[in-house]
């Protein structure tokens, strides 16, 4: 794990990618390295995120390995890893800058303090515009989606494109 945040799986990417409506995205950004110990969420808007076309490409193609012309000498496949979050973000900032709560090695000294989350997505809830990460400003109202539309909208991506998200 790095500052880049985790990779997206296939899965994650699909539902990620299955409609235009503004999210709020929360991963685990440490990750499994851990020890499943959850000590760093990154709260990440969908609308910071703009996969190019290869990167896209990547993802539903579901192939992996990279052949290259050293493969034709018998050298093994490479394994060619889905993007990280911070690939994916076009605001020029990293995953790591969308973490709420303490940051850098303090992270680890108190494991997570949920309030920060908390705080974070009650201003979600509110009227006025804030900012997070800090040079990013958020409108609220952009955010207001209910469960069942975003079911929905998953539900006919998927009979759509046949593919499970």
């Amino acid at each position: 794990m790095s500052f880049e945040g985790p990779l997206l799986t296939t899965s994650q990417f699909e539902r990620l990618d299955s409609c235009a409506l503004a999210r709020l995205l929360i991963f685990d950004f440490v990750g499994s390295d851990d020890g499943g110990v959850l000590v760093a969420l990154a709260v990440i808007p969908s609308e910071d995120i703009s996969p190019t076309l290869e990167q896209r490409a990547t993802f539903r193609s579901g192939k992996r390995l990279i052949r290259s012309d050293a493969d034709l000498w018998g050298a093994p496949d490479v394994m060619k890893p889905t993007p990280t979050i911070t690939a994916l973000l076009h605001t020029g900032l990293f995953a790591s800058d969308y973490v709420v709560g303490a940051r850098g090695p303090v992270v680890y000294d108190k494991g997570f303090d949920w309030n920060c989350l908390v705080d974070m997505l009650d201003r979600f809830t509110l009227q006025r515009p804030f900012h997070h990460p800090r040079t990013q400003i958020r409108v609220p109202s952009r955010y207001r989606r209910s469960l069942s539309n975003l079911n929905q909208l998953l539900s006919n991506h998927h009979i759509k494109h046949g593919r499970y998200v």
